[in-house]
This record gives C-alpha cells, sequence and structure tokens, in this order.
C-alpha cells in the first residue's frame, strides 16, 4: 500500500516536533527551520513594521522580504487575524503598515482583494487598494501606488 501525501507530511511533522523537543543538530548550521519553530513556539504574532517601506503592487513575497530583512528569515507579512490575536504588542512607529487581509474582492472572481492580489490593478484599471493597520491597531484601506512599511509577524509572539 503506497503513503498517501498526507500521511508523510504528517510524518514530518511528529518528527520535526521530536527532534525540537529533543534538541537535535538540523544540519544547518543550528538553526531550526521555520516550520519547527511555529511547531515548538507558537502561533504568529506581530513582532513589528519593516524599517523600509513598499508599494502594494509587487507581490506578496516582496513584502515577506522585507520582513525578513527587519526581523530574520522566520517572519513575514502579518494576516490581520494575526495581528488581532498578537498578545505582546511592540513598539511600533506612528504609520500604517500592509497587513494580508486574505480577503476576496469578489468570491464569483476569486480575485484577492488586497492590491488585486498584490499586482497592483484591478480589471477596470484602477490602482486597486490593500489593508494597512496603524500603530494603534485601526485597519483601513490605501492605494497599492503608496508607499507602506509592512507588518511583520513571525513565531512564538
Amino acid at each position: 500500500m503506497a503513503l498517501g501525501k498526507g500521511t508523510i507530511v504528517l510524518c514530518v511533522c511528529v518528527l520535526t516536533t521530536a527532534m525540537a523537543a529533543a534538541g537535535e543538530n538540523w544540519g544547518n548550521g543550528g538553526q531550526r527551520p521555520a516550520h519547527a519553530i511555529s511547531a515548538a513556539n507558537g502561533a504568529f504574532g506581530l513582532v513589528g513594521f519593516s524599517e523600509r517601506t513598499i508599494q502594494g503592487d509587487v507581490g506578496l513575497f516582496a513584502l515577506h522580504g522585507l520582513c525578513q530583512e527587519s526581523f530574520g528569515r522566520v517572519s513575514r507579512t502579518c494576516t490581520m487575524k494575526e495581528v488581532q490575536r498578537s498578545v505582546r504588542i511592540p513598539n511600533l512607529p506612528d504609520v500604517s503598515a500592509w497587513v494580508n487581509s486574505e480577503a476576496y474582492e469578489s468570491v464569483s472572481t476569486g480575485r484577492f482583494a488586497d492590491c488585486a492580489g498584490w499586482v497592483g490593478s484591478t480589471s477596470t484599471g484602477d490602482e486597486g487598494v490593500g489593508t494597512v493597520v496603524d500603530s494603534l491597531g485601526r485597519f483601513e484601506r490605501a492605494s497599492c501606488l503608496e508607499g507602506h512599511p509592512v507588518a511583520c509577524c513571525s513565531a512564538g509572539r
């Protein structure tokens, strides 16, 4: 009997968690992989806003890259839920930062609301809008052509 894809993933997760508990050497300079840190330390939470700003029309991975520049390789762009569930709020500058709302512009088209899937323009040609959060935790919409830092999350926060 062949193992299904889900079974293999489950085995990898169990092995990773066991290695984390035992303090095993990961073979990559002693750094735990991101999935092991998440499993060992809990959910992702807000660690701060990126040092540099970026427009919202450059793709989600570019936003992740600014988080990794500012907070290390296991950080990434926060979702709204992660910001809302953060329990240790860092000191934040008085600006608004991009967050991933994970919302759809239209269920019928399957397009994401955040800068039309982080590409910036919509089918009607306007620049699109994305979601930002300010230093007080208020969410609002902003033009994808505006430069904002990125709200960054990491495991164990």
